[in-house]
């Protein structure tokens, strides 16, 4: 049998004491669509001898600093629904990767322990749990590509100042098929009335008349587009959702893989569909109920369009003075 390879996957506040939750990672199968779900196969099958609890304090203690050179690393931040459960998927086909799709341990960052720790102590830790994964990754030769959930453009800030040397991707989409994908098929951070309230309500929404997912959708979907309308870095490469398929040697390449170790882009089989379901195919949304849902959501989607558009336009600004600088420094 494999000897287990124990690595962090979860911090978290049980009662008075702050535990880590490690998991055999040889037990995990990684093909799964989420993380999570491979973590729930794992410790149904092999509880027992599957995971792993110990102490924060004791297992802070026992870990050495991160290494400051993310250069092994990459990420990808994203609009809701957007793709990047596929491009997640497609990237990890690559042999020379370790593709996790939205991994718990982040999940730090927002809770912060039950807010006993500051946000400056939780992004330590996090980092620290990272740095477990991204040895891993190294021992095979491997590099590790993470897919955020589409909630951490919150936190985009510090990782940015944190991981020099890592690639980025930033994922964005029409605020109509979004929004109208949040809608008919609601997350679970959308339905609780606690977890809407974590999307505070900008001014220029607070007036629009709509249900409270959607209301909380948007708000999300319009804070990512804001924040990265204003970001402007050599690491960071922007797609929109069309392009997912003629750019995907371009993110290859972004994110420092080799496109020619890839099968061409496939886009056929439903990203989100469990292993067990792992032949469902994708079925886009009709025309019909796109329009229905616009008509429905008239003022909404207008407000999300038009902080989508500023966003855009940013984007088309930071392309042009791109160009401008590359033909600049040809001309010498």
């Amino acid at each position: 049998m494999t000897k287990a390879q124990w690595l962090p996957y979860l911090v978290e506040r049980r009662g008075d004491h702050d535990v880590v939750r490690l998991i055999d990672v040889n037990r995990l199968d990684l093909n799964h669509a989420f993380l999570h779900h491979a973590l729930e196969e794992a410790t149904t099958q092999h509880l027992a001898q599957a995971i792993r609890l110990t102490t924060l304090p004791k297992w802070l203690n026992e870990q050495p600093e991160p290494d400051d050179n993310y250069s092994d690393f990459a990420a990808i931040f994203h609009v809701s629904r957007c793709g990047s459960t596929l491009l997640s998927h497609n990237i990890s086909v690559a042999p020379n990767v370790i593709s996790l799709n939205e991994p718990p341990f982040f999940r730090i960052l927002r809770h912060r322990l039950d807010g006993t720790c500051s946000l400056d102590e939780a992004l330590a830790i996090c980092l620290k749990v990272l740095a477990c994964w991204r040895r891993w990754a190294a021992s095979q030769g491997k590099r590790l590509v993470i897919k955020f959930n589409s909630q951490m453009h919150a936190y985009a800030h510090q990782l940015f100042s944190e991981m020099a040397g890592a690639r980025f991707v930033f994922l964005h989409r029409d605020p109509v098929a979004v929004l109208e994908s949040l809608d008919r098929n609601p997350p679970s951070f959308l339905r609780s009335e606690a977890a809407q309230a974590r999307f505070p309500v900008p001014p220029y929404l607070q007036h629009v008349e709509a249900e409270p997912i959607a209301k909380a959708a948007a708000a999300r979907f319009c804070a990512t587009v804001d924040y990265f309308s204003r970001v402007e870095r050599e690491d960071l490469l922007t797609v929109a959702y069309p392009q997912l398929a003629s750019r995907f040697s371009d993110i290859l390449r972004h994110l420092r893989l080799d496109p020619d170790a890839v099968t061409k882009w496939s886009a056929t089989r439903y990203a989100k569909a469990r292993k067990e379901n792992g032949d469902q195919l994708y079925v886009p949304v009709s025309a019909e109920r796109m329009n229905r849902f616009t008509r429905q959501n008239a003022h909404l989607v207008a407000v999300a369009r038009g902080q989508y558009d500023k966003y855009l336009s940013a984007e088309k600004a930071r392309s042009l003075r791109a160009t401008q600088s590359t033909a600049a420094d040809f001309l010498g």
